[in-house]
């Protein structure tokens, strides 16, 4: 079988219309089957289809899981803040988002906080939660130099080494099933990656995914989202960015021409897969970063903030992403409020 048969016969078609029903995110029920932490990354960050799928399997395993703590890379007094207003109703979300860093000043994650306050009112004593993960200066003073070193100017080590401690402490004195919203750099099982900032040499570290692989085992299940083509929102004023389609050395370019016609869908790599072919070398997943830094695995595209490659990452032999979600944008503007879906 090749592989776009394959992935004919075993992809779950997905919508992305935030106000369906949520049945079509049944077989997530399978994938995260026994997890502590999902990991939920985007390559994008502002792609409207790919956050309102995220939103979307956020609610799904707090309705249909479980799950009780909604994670995300953002700083703690954001999260406690949020945390306040869905706990209690106090405080004003869009203000607190639009304050924030622009990747959050969304209207899919503004959704799910308001969402997640609409739940915990109907479920008194079974709220759910809301963590901002980021330790910011207490991550630096833990696990970074000050000042950073050359080779690592945004003490990225230490960031990842202090979402993954902030999500395990919570977990342990919660016991909640978590669901973690990051980024494809953050989220994902990358056990060893290049980080490379400007005028700075390529630096090998762990991410914060490969941390609590290493803490829950199997009990850490990352679910990538990734895009073929389409627009995004650039972070400052840049604008929107035209991502055009995914080049052969691309993962994205074998998801995207294949499966079901849906707007998205859900693919299981743990699944049997055919074999690859050997003169591929390593594909590499495409993506956007916070920091504007390149991410390497194994293979590069220049040009690409991110990249991790799916060729088996770290002992066990899963790729960082046993599990991915191919979503199909449409272009600026054809909701009316464009890629990213960005709050005024």
């Amino acid at each position: 079988m090749t592989p776009a048969g394959w992935i004919d016969h075993d992809a779950h078609p997905l919508a992305t219309d935030a106000d369906v029903p949520l049945d079509d995110l049944k077989p997530l029920l399978a994938v995260v089957e026994g997890a502590s932490v999902v990991g939920g990354g985007d390559g994008s960050r502002a792609a409207h289809e790919v956050t309102v799928l995220q939103a979307r399997m956020a609610r799904f395993l707090v309705t249909r899981a479980g799950f009780r703590t909604l994670a995300f890379d953002g700083d703690r007094a954001l999260g406690e803040a949020l945390d306040t207003y869905g706990r209690t109703g106090t405080g004003d979300p869009r203000r607190l988002l639009r304050e924030s860093e622009p990747f959050w000043n969304i209207a899919p994650f503004l959704h799910l906080i308001r969402w997640a306050r609409e739940h915990n009112r109907a479920h008194a004593g079974d709220e759910v939660r809301v963590l901002g993960a980021d330790m910011g200066a207490d991550a630096v003073a833990a696990w970074g130099t000050l000042p950073p070193p050359p080779d690592d100017p945004h003490n990225m080590a230490a960031l990842e080494h202090g979402l993954a401690e902030r999500i395990a402490a919570w977990h342990a004195a919660t016991g909640h099933r978590t669901f973690f919203w990051s980024t494809t750099s953050h989220a994902s099982d990358g056990f060893r990656r290049a980080v490379h900032f400007p005028a700075s040499i390529p630096r090998g570290q762990r991410n914060a995914g490969s941390l609590p692989r290493e803490r829950f085992g199997s009990g850490y299940r990352p679910v990538g989202f990734t895009f073929g083509r389409g627009q995004v929102r650039a972070y400052g004023d840049e604008g929107v960015l035209h991502v055009p389609p995914p080049g052969h050395v691309l993962a994205e370019h074998t998801l995207d021409a294949a499966g079901p016609d849906s707007a998205a869908y859900l693919l299981d790599l743990r699944a049997a897969a055919p074999e690859r072919d050997p003169h591929r070398g390593t594909e590499v997943a495409r993506g956007r970063g916070r920091d504007q830094g390149r991410l390497h695995r194994r293979r590069g595209l220049p040009h690409a903030h991110h990249q991790l490659g799916l060729a088996p990452a770290a002992p066990g032999g899963q790729p960082p992403y046993p599990v991915r979600v191919l979503s199909r944008p449409r272009s600026a503007g054809d909701d009316g409020e464009g890629p990213g879906h960005r709050l005024g």
